[in-house]
């Protein structure tokens, strides 16, 4: 059996976080093209969210984080919890533990990683670009190259080999599945079945623009009827929630409600109207593609992965908004995505799309095969 070792720089509630745990269970269980991965290892400078090392440690995944003595103020929070080992010294001595005896090391987040390899390593590195915005640091020490969108490929200065794009997947279960009623989720938040809600999922962080989401909803309530808005996630750097946004919401909004990340996120779109994702770039995003999986229409920029799959199925995938949205171009957006003339069609076949190209279980296929590949 294949043996993969990954490396990452942070494994607090980022997207690529997600993926790595995801693909990580999935491929471990494959029928065909099983993975026997030999370790996490993540930098002494990224977090650790409880949640997902717990995921890992359920799968009996050893995971090892580098200790720094003097981490920036930057640095995200590590709960140590789930955690195997944590490793003084130079980062490849905490690579080394993991790594040893695998195939291949799977990294993200830097393709400038010669410095980390264990001292010998002469085996494949796979650099993953889980982002589109182009890495200002050269590539040094990948041997291959994945970008999750054609998008993404921007990520990487002037490759000198092949990219291959291995799209991200999502676990239908996971995403699909909701473990409490529409009606039972919203009274726990003092939501009426009636309302719209508006949700937000994800880090709420500038480039994403939570805020702008906000003030859509300040006009919906004004203008529409009662809106509420729901927040998902953590607020910058690893904080439970961004403070400056909660206390615009708290002037500006009658209703809403910021909610810590489930693992079932089936709940979340149970319960929620449309999802809005007015972010600056994207490569492949789970948040979308959740949505799809769900049936919950989307209001987003037309970003990551979004205009080659309108290539594929000629039509709108999304309720668009422009590169630089307004609060007014999310209002509109919201209307049309809660008409159900308008959102059932959409909907239907986002859901197609979804099952045909965007599960978990493809996405593991995918990922045996080429590691198998490269690996010989």
């Amino acid at each position: 059996m294949l043996k993969a070792a990954m490396v990452t720089p942070d494994l607090s509630l980022v997207g690529a976080a997600r993926w790595l745990v995801d693909l990580i269970k999935r491929s471990s269980k494959h029928p065909e093209f099983p993975i026997d991965w030999t370790g996490v290892a993540i930098s002494g400078y990224g977090g650790v969210n409880k949640m997902l090392a717990a995921e890992l440690h359920e799968l009996g995944i050893y995971t090892h984080v580098q200790h720094s003595e003097n981490r920036p103020p930057h640095a995200k929070p590590v709960d140590m919890t789930y955690i195997h080992q944590e490793n003084y010294g130079e980062f490849h001595n905490t690579v080394g533990c993991v790594a040893s005896g695998a195939d291949v090391i799977v990294t993200w987040g830097s393709c400038d990683c010669r410095h980390w390899l264990p001292p010998g390593w002469d085996k494949p590195v796979v650099c993953v670009a889980h982002q589109s915005k182009r890495s200002k640091r050269p590539i040094n020490g990948p041997t291959h190259l994945v970008a999750v969108s054609n998008k993404a490929m921007e990520f990487f200065p002037d490759p000198q080999v092949p990219i291959q794009v291995i799209h991200n997947g999502v676990d239908p279960r996971r995403c699909a599945y909701s473990t409490t009623t529409r009606q039972e989720f919203r009274r726990k938040l003092q939501m009426g079945d009636g309302d719209v809600v508006v949700g937000f999922i994800g880090r709420q962080t500038k480039d994403k623009r939570p805020r702008l989401v906000a003030e859509a909803v300040e006009i919906l309530n004004r203008d529409c009827g009662t809106t509420q808005l729901l927040l998902v996630g953590e607020g910058p750097q690893g904080l439970p929630v961004d403070d400056g946004l909660m206390k615009w919401c708290d002037v500006n909004l009658n209703y809403f409600y910021f909610h810590h990340p489930v693992r079932q996120i089936g709940d979340v779109y149970n319960a929620v109207d449309v999802v809005v994702m007015p972010s600056e770039s994207e490569a492949c995003s789970l948040t979308l593609l959740e949505c799809w999986m769900a049936g919950v229409p989307v209001v987003s920029t037309r970003t990551g992965c979004i205009p080659e799959m309108e290539e594929v199925y000629p039509r709108g995938l999304v309720f668009p908004l422009p590169d630089k949205p307004t609060a007014q171009d999310i209002v509109d957006g919201v209307v049309a995505a809660v008409y159900p003339k308008k959102r059932d069609p959409l909907v239907h076949l986002c859901k197609t799309i979804a099952h045909r190209h965007f599960t978990v279980d493809k996405m593991a296929t995918q990922w045996g095969i080429y590691l198998g590949g490269i690996c010989g």
